[in-house]
């Protein structure tokens, strides 16, 4: 080897020396960023979790939500809760950005031996470790005024609250449904649950 090939090989070891070290380098740093990844979606897993419901609304586990479709009026959501607490809960009232006023309903035979659908005073209890369900001809939850069509395969956002102040969102599916002829006009009498004719409440 001669000299002048004796001085390149001297120079090329750092510069070798130094290209290790660069991809060394930016291979630490590679996982810094993927290590402060993880670290921002554990964050953000964290505060997810922390949001989740609480007091009665973090008792009320629900299965099932669906609306029956509807294009203009009234129309009834549907649903199974249970209160997975050991203490009862209430549930007082539901609103849904779909409708400009909602109520809790419940089927009930009046004097003359028909049934009908009116408003429950207080809403629903659900003592501790029971379900209760809501279905079509029976308890609902009413959509008294449509804002805009509640069409088959869409969904809609219905927040129940409880009596303790908490609340709980429910996306339910909106179903085509002609079961059970229920009647979802005030004052009718027709069909096999009739609505009673009811006043607007604030």
């Amino acid at each position: 080897m001669t000299i002048s090939h004796r001085i390149r090989a001297v120079l090329l070891v750092p510069a070798v020396a130094l290209a290790a070290s660069g991809a060394l380098s930016a291979c630490g740093s590679s996982t810094a960023t993927s290590a402060a990844s993880t670290a921002a979606t554990a964050v953000k897993t964290t505060g997810t979790s922390a949001a989740k419901a609480t007091g009665q609304a973090g008792q009320l586990t629900v299965t099932d939500p669906w609306v029956k479709a509807a294009d203009t009026g009234m129309t009834g959501a549907f649903m199974v809760v249970k209160n997975s607490g050991t203490t009862d809960l209430q549930i007082v009232s539901a609103s849904s950005p779909a409708s400009s006023m909602m109520q809790l309903h419940e089927t009930v035979m009046d004097a003359g031996g028909a049934m009908k659908m009116q408003e429950k005073s207080g809403g629903f209890s659900i003592k501790a470790g029971a379900t209760h369900e809501f279905k079509p001809g029976g308890d609902h939850i009413m959509f008294m005024g449509l804002g805009s069509p509640l069409k088959s395969g869409t969904t809609t956002v219905i927040t129940l609250k409880f009596a303790d102040g908490s609340t709980l969102p429910v996306t339910a599916e909106v179903r085509t449904f002609s079961g059970a002829k229920e009647t979802y006009v005030p004052g009718a009498t027709t069909g096999s649950n009739p609505m009673a004719t009811m006043t607007s409440h604030g």
